[in-house]
Parts: structure tokens; C-alpha cells; sequence
């Protein structure tokens, strides 16, 4: 998939899910997703304990079902203070209200920040 197509559903989508293998069975996360600038991002709202998360940094590569279809995306976890303050700020203009968002914005959460990139698979 391209970036742009992947951006663009990215953009208009609430929620995504991860696809894991969870003792021998699929596991679909739902998880939140948002855009800043040409990047896209997800954060684990159980920081390092989320099992999705675990998961994913150890793979690195995972399927990500977005609008119904499955896309192989690669995660770079995000280290920088501005990129993780730009994330925050997507997630309180995406998701206003949501009594989850403060959670989405604190530390142990931030911290979790990933960065995906649709792959070639």
C-alpha cells in the first residue's frame, strides 16, 4: 500500500486493530491511530504491559486491519520530545472527550509511541 492511501485512511479512521498471534490464535487489538504531518502513529494504552505492544516491538512487522483490510506495516518506536509532544497533541484533537485520552497523553503511555510505515509484504 502507498504511504499517501495509507495517510489518507489513517486520517479518517477512529480505530485499528492489531493483528497478533496470541497461543496459537489470532488476536485483532483495537487501538487508536492518528496522523501527524506525512507520519503515521499508535501508542499502547497499557504502555510497556500492553501485549500488542510487546508483540510488536519484538516482530518489528505486523498486519494492521484498517477500514476492513489488513495492511503489513513496519514500527519504529519514537524517542524524540517534540515528535512525542506533535503525537499528543493529534490524540487530543482526534480524540476530544474520550475518557481515555488523558491516559493516551501521560508518560508510561508516551513513552510507547511507535511509528508505521505500510511495507511491501
Amino acid at each position: 500500500m502507498e504511504m499517501a492511501t495509507f495517510l489518507e485512511m489513517a486520517k479518517n479512521t477512529r480505530e485499528v486493530r492489531v493483528v497478533v498471534q496470541g497461543s496459537g490464535d489470532e488476536v485483532r487489538t483495537p487501538i487508536w491511530i492518528v496522523t501527524v504531518g506525512p507520519s503515521v502513529f499508535v501508542r499502547s494504552y497499557r504502555g510497556d504491559n500492553g501485549r500488542w505492544y510487546q508483540h510488536v516491538l519484538a516482530k518489528r512487522t505486523f498486519p494492521l486491519e484498517i477500514e476492513g483490510t489488513d495492511v503489513v506495516v513496519s514500527a519504529e518506536p519514537v524517542t524524540t520530545a517534540m515528535t512525542h509532544d506533535d503525537v499528543s497533541a493529534a490524540y487530543e484533537a482526534k480524540y476530544p472527550g474520550e475518557p481515555e485520552t488523558p491516559e493516551m497523553v501521560s508518560s508510561p503511555v508516551v513513552a510507547t509511541t511507535l511509528q508505521l510505515v505500510p511495507t511491501e509484504e
